[in-house]
């Protein structure tokens, strides 16, 4: 298991729950329930299982799958599962990513948060592919319009969010550098402080691809997709 990910999935929620109002997820819940699905709906990057939950209430007559490749985020989603009776029965949680987990089909909706973003140029059209191949002609696929950072650039190393449990802080520090005219590399440092004490320190690092919207567009067209908006959101579907 990555240490990262053990990592991001300890404070990812934390600095979540306490930060900011996450407008995403909180407008998810609203985009799904305006959709008209049947069949199977699958969280391609379920992470600690905020996008699986909105899946599984918006959808309750139809079998949710949660893809999350990282086992410490899987611990979470599970721990969320396991105290919901009225889901176990019915969200099947994969191990494994989106391209090489063996996906059941076809799908009436899947979800793709934060993923886009975390995809080169080739990783995304074969996201496009599989989108178009397990689709049903009626189903859609929603994704946040988050795909890469629209240039790279170099941001020194800054605090960007703390937060305090019982007697510690924690603490996220930001940073990030110019990896190549489409590649930005970013830095988290992760602290949690006692009394003003490190008693922890994690560095984190990864990528994001530069990305703008009529890129994406062009490419899902291209595989065989047509697209709507709905407000920070794009809705997929296949064309025809």
């Amino acid at each position: 298991m990555s240490d990262d990910h053990v990592v991001v999935a300890e404070f990812a929620d934390l600095f979540r729950a306490a930060g900011p109002p996450d407008r995403l997820l909180d407008a998810l819940p609203g985009v799904l329930a305006a959709l008209d699905v049947r069949g199977t709906v699958v969280d391609l990057g379920a992470g600690t299982g905020h996008g699986v939950l909105a899946l599984a209430e918006a959808f309750p007559d139809s079998a949710v799958v949660a893809v999350e490749r990282s086992a410490a985020m899987r611990t979470v989603l599970t721990s969320r599962l396991a105290y919901r009776p009225d889901l176990r029965g019915r969200v099947t949680v994969l191990r494994g990513d989106v391209f090489d987990v063996e996906q059941p089909g076809p799908w009436g909706a899947a979800l793709a948060i934060h993923l886009v973003c975390q995809l080169d140029h080739d990783h995304r059209r074969r996201l496009w592919r599989l989108l178009a191949d397990h689709l049903t002609d009626d189903a859609v696929a929603v994704l946040d319009r988050h795909y890469g950072v629209d240039r790279p650039r170099t941001v020194p190393l800054r605090l960007s969010a703390t937060v305090r449990l019982g007697d510690c802080e924690y603490q996220r520090w930001y940073a990030s550098d110019v990896a190549g005219p489409d590649r930005m590399r970013w830095h988290n440092v992760y602290r949690v402080l006692r009394g003003g004490v490190v008693l922890a320190e994690h560095d984190v690092h990864g990528q994001v691809w530069a990305a703008d919207e009529p890129t994406i567009l062009a490419e899902t067209a291209d595989a065989g997709l047509r697209h709507e908006f709905r407000d920070d959101f794009v809705l997929l579907r296949r064309a025809g």
